[in-house]
């Protein structure tokens, strides 16, 4: 097949499946919105609405050591929007729009991959209807961290191939602003550095110097984004995660509650993990 076609064949499909993506979902989630279902959504847009303000890190008017705020910082210019339930309900619209970019970065990572037409359109179309997509009717970091891990990963694969410097520092800036929105973004960085540590050696391929330079200045971009925040930003703020100590499980019902909370948890990555053994032969299969 003839690669300019395909190429506008694909886009083409891609844009159709987008512009479906988002009048659909906003159809579902016009309604009434108020930020009653995770008390996590408060704090995201009451401290976009201290920035927008200019009072730096606040919640209800009072300082917060919370630092996760890269979607605070999305939503803060909606805040110029004085009528609230109009203000609500665009921000609701930019949820949707953010995540549908989703699934063009899914279908960038099966061209990367090379999967076929029919495998790449079932790739696009599983992640268009996945459940964590119900995120966009939420004021949740995931509306941003979704489409940002995704992104994260298709730089990463085609930067195997091409070896750019100017991308790596990208891909550790785009880390640092995964991991500024959610911290669980730390296992992108671990990924990313223990896959080029330790898959030149299971490879038994050493180390070209430029694969070296590559993997430092990913994590140079991080580092300096990460260190100039603490330094301005965050400067004197405590870690917002802080604990009470041992003393916290240091009870029967909450050693109890901590074997529950282990089953629960490796019960759920289980049943989670099952989707890969059913989705990628499927994929195979109709490639």
């Amino acid at each position: 097949m003839n690669r300019r076609n395909y190429f506008w064949e694909i886009s083409a499909a891609f844009l159709a499946c987008i512009t479906i993506h988002i009048i659909l979902h906003f159809t579902l989630f016009d309604f009434s919105r108020a930020i009653r279902i995770y008390s996590d959504e408060l704090r995201y847009y009451d401290i976009a609405r201290s920035i927008f303000n200019g009072h730096g890190l606040e919640m209800r008017g009072l300082p917060t050591t919370f630092q996760k705020i890269g979607y605070s910082l999305i939503l803060a210019p909606f805040f110029a929007i004085s009528d609230v339930v109009l203000r609500l309900k665009i921000i609701g619209v930019a949820n949707i729009i953010v995540m549908s970019l989703s699934v063009i970065f899914a279908g960038l990572i099966g061209r990367e991959l090379k999967l076929g037409r029919k495998s790449l359109f079932f790739l696009v179309i599983i992640t268009a209807i996945w459940p964590d997509m119900m995120y966009a009717m939420t004021y949740m970091s995931e509306v941003l961290y979704w489409p940002l891990y995704l992104l994260f990963i298709y730089l990463w694969l085609v930067n195997e191939r091409v070896n750019s410097y100017k991308l790596a520092i990208f891909e550790g800036i785009l880390c640092y602003f995964a991991y500024l929105t959610k911290e669980v973004a730390l296992t992108l960085l671990l990924a990313y550095i223990a896959y080029e540590i330790i898959y030149p050696v299971i490879s038994r391929k050493f180390y070209e110097r430029k694969n070296f330079y590559l993997l430092l200045s990913f994590i140079a971009a991080f580092g300096v984004c990460f260190i100039a925040s603490k330094l301005t930003v965050f400067r004197g703020l405590g870690n917002s995660y802080n604990q009470t100590g041992m003393n916290a499980i240091l009870s029967a019902y909450n050693i109890a509650y901590l074997f529950y909370a282990i089953f629960y948890y490796i019960s759920a990555v289980l049943i989670a993990s099952l989707v890969l053994p059913v989705i990628w032969p499927i994929i195979i299969f109709v490639k």
